[in-house]
């Protein structure tokens, strides 16, 4: 297909397209899109925290991929839905798109970042009187998937320990891993707050990371631990092991 075929069929498609809009176009999952955006196959910039694809780069990739005989995309033309517009947009057409993007394998906090924008952009659209109704105000929005942690058996941390022994952070590691502390709270630990004795720790500061400027920085913030296991904490771990 040549490049002046490829325009005429994507003559429909926006300028800068999403990765939502490159898997459509290509009828590959989400995932894969992504990771033809990441891995530079498709050249893309960042917007905040999404990719945008310019429609010449995708014709470009497409060109490039046929011209090695790679010829297994299938392009969208669009036809599930030649009709659908802003205007024409309904709430069931919002759910289907929702169980979509799960069945395509975004997690839930993505697809509740979809119905923000989304939500937000019509409502400024209905504000404009360029729509009679926004049709998300008729749309639940996406419930957050539960959080399920998974733990280390008493056996694999132990393994842990051991194959990180020469590791620089392996103190934290062990202060994380046998307290069970976050990540902030086992940075935080200082010499002042142990107690050799009593093999007790006091956790009362977290090291968290910021970013300013284009750079991350780290801070110290005293704050006691406040959950059950609260400070002092005792230290499961016998120093023989350590």
């Amino acid at each position: 297909m040549t490049k002046k075929e490829y325009i005429k069929k994507f003559r429909d498609l926006p300028d800068a397209l999403s990765a939502v809009e490159v898997a459509e176009t290509l009828r590959v999952n989400v995932k894969t899109a992504y990771k033809l955006i990441r891995t530079g196959a498709i050249p893309a910039v960042r917007v905040g925290r999404e990719y945008r694809v310019a429609k010449g780069a995708l014709i470009d990739f497409l060109r490039s991929a046929e011209k090695r005989g790679e010829n297994k995309y299938v392009l969208s033309d669009n036809s599930a839905h030649p009709t659908l517009t802003v205007e024409s947009i309904t709430p069931k057409d919002i759910e289907a798109f929702y169980q979509w993007l799960e069945k395509e394998g975004l997690k839930s906090g993505s697809v509740i970042h979809y119905h923000t924008l989304l939500h937000s952009a019509f409502r400024q659209a209905f504000k404009d009187e360029l729509l009679d109704a926004n049709p998300f105000d008729r749309v639940e929005r996406p419930k957050k998937s539960d959080f399920q942690g998974a733990h280390y058996s008493e056996d694999e941390l132990v393994a842990l320990f051991e194959l990180c022994r020469s590791d620089p952070i392996w103190p934290c590691i062990v202060l994380a891993g046998g307290m069970g502390l976050r990540r902030s709270e086992a940075l935080g630990v200082r010499w002042s707050r142990i107690d050799m004795e009593n093999r007790t720790v006091l956790l009362d500061t977290k090291i968290i990371e910021t970013k300013g400027n284009g750079k991350a920085e780290l801070h110290a913030i005293e704050e006691m631990k406040t959950n059950p296991a609260a400070a002092p904490c005792r230290s499961p771990i016998r120093c023989s092991r350590c």
